[in-house]
Protein backbone atom coordinates (compact mmCIF):
# COMPACT_ATOMS: atom_id res chain seq x y z
CA UNK A 1 0.00 0.00 0.00
CA UNK A 2 1.41 3.37 -0.99
CA UNK A 3 0.28 6.72 0.34
CA UNK A 4 2.00 9.83 -0.92
CA UNK A 5 2.11 12.64 1.62
CA UNK A 6 3.56 16.15 1.83
CA UNK A 7 4.54 17.04 5.38
CA UNK A 8 5.19 20.44 6.98
CA UNK A 9 7.65 20.26 9.87
CA UNK A 10 11.31 20.62 10.69
CA UNK A 11 13.56 17.70 9.68
CA UNK A 12 15.92 18.17 12.65
CA UNK A 13 13.69 19.30 15.52
CA UNK A 14 10.51 17.91 17.07
CA UNK A 15 8.76 21.20 17.83
CA UNK A 16 7.12 22.78 14.81
CA UNK A 17 7.48 26.55 14.48
CA UNK A 18 6.24 28.85 11.73
CA UNK A 19 8.16 32.08 11.20
CA UNK A 20 5.79 34.92 10.38
CA UNK A 21 2.01 34.97 9.99
CA UNK A 22 0.17 31.67 10.54
CA UNK A 23 -3.45 32.76 10.09
CA UNK A 24 -6.18 30.51 8.69
CA UNK A 25 -6.13 32.39 5.37
CA UNK A 26 -2.37 32.14 4.98
CA UNK A 27 -2.29 28.44 5.82
CA UNK A 28 -5.21 27.81 3.45
CA UNK A 29 -3.21 29.39 0.61
CA UNK A 30 -0.14 27.36 1.58
CA UNK A 31 -2.16 24.15 1.58
CA UNK A 32 -3.55 24.85 -1.89
CA UNK A 33 0.04 25.05 -3.12
CA UNK A 34 1.08 21.90 -1.25
CA UNK A 35 -1.77 19.89 -2.80
CA UNK A 36 -0.02 20.24 -6.15
CA UNK A 37 2.55 17.85 -4.69
CA UNK A 38 0.18 15.50 -2.88
CA UNK A 39 -3.52 15.17 -2.11
CA UNK A 40 -2.61 14.38 1.50
CA UNK A 41 -1.13 17.26 3.52
CA UNK A 42 0.14 16.92 7.09
CA UNK A 43 1.71 19.17 9.73
CA UNK A 44 4.01 17.53 12.30
CA UNK A 45 4.84 18.61 15.83
CA UNK A 46 2.77 21.78 16.16
CA UNK A 47 0.72 23.26 19.00
CA UNK A 48 -3.02 22.77 19.52
CA UNK A 49 -4.04 26.16 18.12
CA UNK A 50 -2.85 25.89 14.51
CA UNK A 51 -5.80 27.25 12.41
CA UNK A 52 -6.09 24.52 9.77
CA UNK A 53 -9.60 24.33 8.35
CA UNK A 54 -10.99 20.82 7.99
CA UNK A 55 -7.82 19.07 9.21
CA UNK A 56 -7.88 16.16 11.63
CA UNK A 57 -5.80 16.84 14.76
CA UNK A 58 -4.08 13.88 16.38
CA UNK A 59 -2.22 13.78 19.70
CA UNK A 60 1.49 13.19 19.18
CA UNK A 61 4.34 12.52 21.57
CA UNK A 62 5.08 15.44 23.91
CA UNK A 63 8.47 17.10 23.51
CA UNK A 64 10.68 17.64 26.56
CA UNK A 65 11.79 21.25 26.90
CA UNK A 66 14.26 22.34 29.56
CA UNK A 67 14.36 25.99 30.58
CA UNK A 68 17.97 26.89 31.40
CA UNK A 69 18.13 30.30 33.15
CA UNK A 70 21.49 31.58 34.33
CA UNK A 71 20.56 30.54 37.89
CA UNK A 72 19.61 26.98 36.86
CA UNK A 73 21.78 25.25 39.50
CA UNK A 74 20.33 27.25 42.37
CA UNK A 75 16.74 26.72 41.21
CA UNK A 76 16.76 22.92 41.01
CA UNK A 77 17.03 22.34 44.76
CA UNK A 78 19.82 21.05 46.98
CA UNK A 79 19.12 17.31 46.74
CA UNK A 80 18.89 17.27 42.98
CA UNK A 81 21.90 19.58 42.61
CA UNK A 82 24.03 17.27 44.79
CA UNK A 83 22.85 14.26 42.78
CA UNK A 84 23.83 15.95 39.51
CA UNK A 85 27.26 16.88 40.89
CA UNK A 86 27.76 13.26 41.90
CA UNK A 87 26.92 12.19 38.33
CA UNK A 88 29.46 14.67 36.98
CA UNK A 89 32.13 13.30 39.34
CA UNK A 90 31.33 9.75 38.19
CA UNK A 91 32.43 10.65 34.67
CA UNK A 92 35.30 12.98 35.56
CA UNK A 93 37.97 10.65 34.15
CA UNK A 94 36.47 10.85 30.66
CA UNK A 95 37.83 13.34 28.16
CA UNK A 96 35.11 15.55 26.69
CA UNK A 97 35.80 17.18 23.31
CA UNK A 98 33.54 19.81 21.78
CA UNK A 99 33.75 20.37 18.05
CA UNK A 100 31.84 21.80 15.12
CA UNK A 101 30.68 19.29 12.50
CA UNK A 102 32.34 16.01 11.59
CA UNK A 103 34.25 14.34 8.78
CA UNK A 104 33.65 10.96 7.14
CA UNK A 105 35.87 9.06 9.59
CA UNK A 106 34.14 10.47 12.66
CA UNK A 107 30.72 9.90 11.06
CA UNK A 108 31.39 6.14 10.99
CA UNK A 109 32.26 6.15 14.70
CA UNK A 110 29.16 8.21 15.52
CA UNK A 111 26.96 5.84 13.53
CA UNK A 112 28.38 2.81 15.37
CA UNK A 113 27.45 4.33 18.75
CA UNK A 114 24.13 5.64 17.46
CA UNK A 115 23.14 2.11 16.43
CA UNK A 116 23.66 0.84 19.98
CA UNK A 117 21.24 3.47 21.29
CA UNK A 118 18.78 2.90 18.46
CA UNK A 119 18.64 -0.86 18.98
CA UNK A 120 17.93 -0.44 22.71
CA UNK A 121 15.22 2.22 22.27
CA UNK A 122 11.71 1.18 23.27
CA UNK A 123 10.25 3.58 20.68
CA UNK A 124 12.01 3.66 17.31
CA UNK A 125 11.74 6.45 14.78
CA UNK A 126 13.63 6.65 11.51
CA UNK A 127 16.91 4.69 11.32
CA UNK A 128 19.74 6.98 10.29
CA UNK A 129 22.54 6.15 7.86
CA UNK A 130 26.19 7.29 8.28
CA UNK A 131 25.69 9.96 5.61
CA UNK A 132 23.28 11.79 7.93
CA UNK A 133 26.15 12.98 10.13
CA UNK A 134 28.17 14.43 7.25
CA UNK A 135 25.06 15.89 5.59
CA UNK A 136 24.19 17.82 8.78
CA UNK A 137 27.79 18.69 9.61
CA UNK A 138 27.45 22.39 8.80
CA UNK A 139 24.66 22.95 11.35
CA UNK A 140 25.93 20.60 14.07
CA UNK A 141 28.08 20.79 17.13
CA UNK A 142 29.21 17.61 18.88
CA UNK A 143 30.15 16.70 22.41
CA UNK A 144 32.44 13.66 22.18
CA UNK A 145 33.21 11.49 25.22
CA UNK A 146 36.48 9.55 25.20
CA UNK A 147 37.81 6.83 27.48
CA UNK A 148 41.49 7.30 26.74
CA UNK A 149 41.57 7.42 22.95
CA UNK A 150 38.37 5.43 22.48
CA UNK A 151 35.15 7.27 21.62
CA UNK A 152 32.40 5.87 23.85
CA UNK A 153 29.65 8.48 23.60
CA UNK A 154 28.41 11.55 21.74
CA UNK A 155 25.54 13.96 21.37
CA UNK A 156 24.64 16.06 18.35
CA UNK A 157 23.70 19.65 19.22
CA UNK A 158 21.97 22.09 16.90
CA UNK A 159 22.09 25.62 18.33
CA UNK A 160 20.93 29.10 17.49
CA UNK A 161 21.26 32.31 19.49
CA UNK A 162 18.90 31.26 22.28
CA UNK A 163 18.05 27.57 21.93
CA UNK A 164 19.76 24.21 21.74
CA UNK A 165 18.26 21.11 20.15
CA UNK A 166 19.65 18.02 21.86
CA UNK A 167 19.32 15.80 18.80
CA UNK A 168 20.92 12.35 18.51
CA UNK A 169 22.80 10.45 21.20
CA UNK A 170 25.00 7.40 20.87
CA UNK A 171 27.00 5.51 23.47
CA UNK A 172 28.81 2.31 24.39
CA UNK A 173 26.38 0.59 26.74
CA UNK A 174 29.10 -1.60 28.25
CA UNK A 175 30.55 1.62 29.72
CA UNK A 176 27.30 3.41 30.45
CA UNK A 177 26.90 2.09 34.01
CA UNK A 178 30.53 2.71 34.94
CA UNK A 179 30.44 6.38 34.01
CA UNK A 180 26.73 7.19 34.20
CA UNK A 181 27.21 8.14 30.58
CA UNK A 182 23.59 8.85 29.63
CA UNK A 183 23.14 11.23 32.55
CA UNK A 184 26.57 12.77 31.96
CA UNK A 185 25.80 13.57 28.31
CA UNK A 186 22.72 15.58 29.28
CA UNK A 187 24.47 17.38 32.13
CA UNK A 188 27.31 18.44 29.83
CA UNK A 189 24.69 19.78 27.42
CA UNK A 190 23.23 21.89 30.24
CA UNK A 191 26.71 23.23 30.99
CA UNK A 192 27.07 24.32 27.35
CA UNK A 193 23.71 26.16 27.57
CA UNK A 194 24.81 27.98 30.72
CA UNK A 195 28.18 28.87 29.23
CA UNK A 196 26.74 30.16 25.94
CA UNK A 197 23.65 31.85 27.39
CA UNK A 198 21.16 29.49 25.70
CA UNK A 199 17.85 29.68 27.55
CA UNK A 200 16.16 26.51 26.22
CA UNK A 201 17.28 22.96 25.61
CA UNK A 202 14.90 20.91 23.45
CA UNK A 203 15.39 17.29 24.51
CA UNK A 204 12.96 15.55 22.17
CA UNK A 205 10.27 12.95 22.97
CA UNK A 206 10.55 9.69 24.99
CA UNK A 207 12.46 8.90 28.24
CA UNK A 208 10.03 11.20 30.03
CA UNK A 209 10.73 10.04 33.59
CA UNK A 210 14.47 10.68 33.21
CA UNK A 211 14.00 14.07 31.55
CA UNK A 212 11.58 15.20 34.24
CA UNK A 213 14.42 14.68 36.72
CA UNK A 214 16.45 17.23 34.76
CA UNK A 215 13.56 19.68 35.12
CA UNK A 216 12.02 19.37 31.66
CA UNK A 217 8.49 20.50 30.90
CA UNK A 218 6.42 18.29 28.61
CA UNK A 219 5.17 20.36 25.67
CA UNK A 220 2.12 18.79 23.97
CA UNK A 221 2.43 18.41 20.19
CA UNK A 222 -0.01 17.40 17.51
CA UNK A 223 -0.12 16.08 13.96
CA UNK A 224 -2.68 17.55 11.57
CA UNK A 225 -3.70 15.93 8.30
CA UNK A 226 -6.26 16.29 5.52
CA UNK A 227 -6.87 14.44 2.26
CA UNK A 228 -8.37 16.32 -0.68
CA UNK A 229 -10.59 13.33 -1.49
CA UNK A 230 -13.59 13.47 0.91
CA UNK A 231 -14.01 9.69 1.00
CA UNK A 232 -10.34 9.03 1.77
CA UNK A 233 -10.35 11.85 4.31
CA UNK A 234 -13.35 10.24 6.03
CA UNK A 235 -11.46 6.94 6.20
CA UNK A 236 -8.24 8.53 7.49
CA UNK A 237 -10.26 10.37 10.11
CA UNK A 238 -11.52 7.03 11.43
CA UNK A 239 -7.98 5.64 11.95
CA UNK A 240 -7.06 8.57 14.22
CA UNK A 241 -7.10 6.48 17.47
CA UNK A 242 -4.47 4.13 16.02
CA UNK A 243 -2.09 7.03 15.40
CA UNK A 244 -2.09 8.46 18.92
CA UNK A 245 0.59 7.41 21.44
CA UNK A 246 -0.18 4.69 23.97
CA UNK A 247 0.18 5.01 27.74
CA UNK A 248 3.40 2.96 27.59
CA UNK A 249 4.93 5.37 25.10
CA UNK A 250 4.26 8.29 27.46
CA UNK A 251 6.22 6.81 30.39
Amino acid sequence: VRLKIVCVGHPSTDLGRIEGEASADVLSAVNEHLRRKSSLVAYKGFSADLPLRGFVRVDSLPVCLLRVPAEYWSLIGTDRRNNFKQKLRQGRTLRVVEQEGCDQSLAQDLFRLYLQTYERASIKFERLVPKYFTATSSISRYLLFYEGEKLIGFVQLICNKSRMVFRYIGMDYQRNRRYGLYFLIFLKGIEVCLRDGLSEMECGPTSYDFKRKLGCDLVPTYVYYKHANPLLHWFLKRVRPWLEPSEEELQ
